[in-house]
């Protein structure tokens, strides 16, 4: 487990590591994970769609990001499954961590709140744009949440 793993999750109470497996689904479509698995457990008996963290490769002065992202859950197996393809140029080996908050605070208009980058030092900061970045002291998913909704 990535060191930036476990620091997720002793942040976050109910969260903890899964094996994802990836599953080829010729309708889904990278950047859309929350639509792929909607329809994907909707569309197939045994499955329910399911939330949590990517936790990303950690780039030195960059730090490590923790992409809000959903998948499915198999009921019957209590397998995970991720129906949303990786972009080609995307080579991070990421790690899975559920976080059904992600779920349960979504909204009609925001149902992905934004990612969380762990910077070298130890700071937290949320990503509001590809420059714009806010420092938080802990991860509060519906505090996330309304900063999507301050920006709308």
């Amino acid at each position: 487990m990535k060191p930036s793993t476990s620091l997720l999750i002793s942040l976050r109470d109910k969260s903890k590591l899964v094996d994802v497996k990836k599953k080829k689904w010729r309708r889904g479509k990278a950047n859309r994970c929350f639509q792929n698995a909607a329809f994907f457990s909707a569309d197939r008996k045994g499955f329910e769609i399911v939330s949590g963290w990517l936790v990303g490769d950690n780039f030195e002065g960059l730090g490590t990001v923790f992409l809000p992202h959903y998948w499915v859950l198999h009921t019957p197996s209590g397998e995970y499954f991720d129906t949303t393809p990786t972009a080609e140029e995307d080579i991070q080996l990421y790690e899975y961590v559920l976080d059904m908050d992600i779920y349960l605070n979504l909204t009609r208009t925001s149902y992905v709140p934004p990612p969380v980058r762990l910077r070298e030092s130890g700071i937290l900061q949320v990503c509001l744009s590809e420059t714009q970045f806010v420092d938080i002291e802990t991860i509060d998913i519906k505090h996330l949440y309304s900063l999507i909704r301050s920006l709308d």
